[in-house]
């Protein structure tokens, strides 16, 4: 029997608040395998990403007057704990536009409402940080 193709490898984060109140540290390992096909289109490094327990993230950095419209969790948390980590790491061989692109991907394969995670993905192509 073939083995199943789950993009993630556990879809339960396991975090601890840190004391400011606003971010919190990944337990445990974040895994995701980005889609084949999508991975070849956009030309991204091969295999799958990990973003290691000890992290610190701050979920989706959204300013305070659209949270009502996209929450800083949602759906979309563990899009948001790779896309802050490729962020941060920058690994050889990766951009600003494919750490991008990858959060749109890991959205999609989180079930991420098609409009949701397309609005998400042009905020972060407006408004994200520099690589």
């Amino acid at each position: 029997m073939a083995a199943l193709n789950v993009p993630f490898d556990d879809r339960t984060p396991h975090l601890e608040l840190q004391a400011d109140g606003e971010t919190f540290r990944l337990l445990k390992p974040v895994r995701w395998t980005p889609r084949a096909n999508f991975a070849i289109r956009h030309d991204l490094p091969p295999g799958p990403l990990r973003v290691p327990a000890g992290f610190v993230t701050d979920f989706a950095s959204v300013p305070r007057l659209f949270r009502s419209l996209v929450p800083r969790a949602g759906r979309y948390s563990l899009a948001t704990f790779v896309h802050d980590w490729l962020y941060r790491a920058q690994p050889e061989g990766w951009t600003r536009k494919k750490a991008d692109l990858a959060f749109l991907s890991a959205m999609r394969d989180l079930g991420v409402p098609w409009l949701k995670r397309r609005t998400i993905y042009h905020a972060v192509r407006i408004g994200g940080g520099r690589w």
